[in-house]
């Protein structure tokens, strides 16, 4: 509690002073903020697209890790005339495979794609049947047929490597023998030699370099937008309203009802002697009585 023999200007004083020495003190961030206020409108820009695009990345980053490593493996196999073809029908089989729209042809790449093959090629590589199909499942099988050509083409996508080389190698076999159980006159005749399995996803390194892009052309269009928005507002005629007599802009509105409520608390509290007047719109000049410790005129903002 403040000393009671004190004038009422005097305790004014007093705790206009504590506040002073308050604001004062050093507040967390203070140097860092000074720092950020210290660099120039384009270095500001500049870091906050870098921002930008640091988090897209590392957003990025954490989706791609989420993600379960594929591996996958293609081979491919060409239907050719069977060696039991007898010369004199080689060459209506060799025009029946010539065709662009061949039925034996579509035949045989569904026999490729076929659940049979794949059923047998899972069990062959200590897979379930159930974890193989075209799309959906643990391994995905696709086989797909060249346009304008008579080569057939087969992929398998799964989680485990070796099982992926194992199900491939099962499919070569398999479907070899369904070709020749199916259609006599045709085999089939892989083009490939052992191959490697190789990982299809996820593509880390790609997807964060795309993300950080991404996040730096984002951060690049706001900034425009933002130039383009501040040269529009730049050249808006100004909006009426009240004026302080300095330039600047006061909010709309009359404060003469809060400016007299103030100007009858500070006479009711300094008491006989003080001197309050208003000397400008919203501002009031008191002046305490004369032989008051501390004596200043202060201004006060209501």
């Amino acid at each position: 509690m403040g000393d009671p023999r004190k004038s009422p200007w005097a305790a004014m004083n007093d705790r206009a002073k504590a506040r002073a020495n308050r604001s004062k003190r050093p507040k967390i961030g203070s140097k860092s903020s000074s720092l950020y206020k210290r660099l120039s409108p384009g270095t500001r820009r500049a870091l906050a697209v870098v921002a930008l695009a640091a988090l897209a990345g590392l957003a990025a980053l954490i989706v791609v890790s989420s993600q379960s490593t594929k591996y996958e493996r293609e081979s491919s196999f060409a239907i050719r005339p069977s060696d039991t073809v007898p010369p004199g029908s080689l060459s209506d089989v060799t025009g029946t495979l010539s065709q662009s729209d061949s039925a034996v042809t579509e035949s045989i790449v569904d026999i490729l794609g076929s659940s049979r093959l794949q059923d047998t090629s899972a069990r062959d590589a200590g897979v379930s049947p159930d974890a193989v199909a075209t799309s959906g499942a643990q391994y995905s099988w696709l086989a797909t047929r060249r346009p304008g050509s008579t080569i057939v083409d087969l992929r398998i996508t799964g989680p485990d490597p070796s099982t992926v080389a194992a199900m491939q190698a099962a499919a070569a076999r398999n479907a070899t023998s369904l070709v020749e159980a199916n259609y006599s006159l045709y085999s089939l005749e892989s083009l490939n030699g052992t191959t490697s399995v190789d990982q299809v996803g996820p593509k880390t390194a790609q997807t964060v370099f795309l993300a950080v892009l991404l996040g730096a052309l984002v951060g690049l269009g706001l900034l425009f937008a933002e130039g383009r928005l501040r040269s529009y507002l730049a050249g808006q005629p100004p909006r009426p309203g009240n004026s302080n007599g300095d330039g600047r802009r006061t909010p709309d509105g009359d404060m003469s009802d809060e400016t007299d409520k103030l100007e009858s608390a500070l006479r009711d509290s300094l008491g006989a002697g003080a001197s309050v007047r208003r000397v400008a719109p919203g501002r009031i000049e008191v002046e305490p009585p004369e032989g008051a410790p501390g004596r200043e005129t202060a201004r006060r903002k209501p």
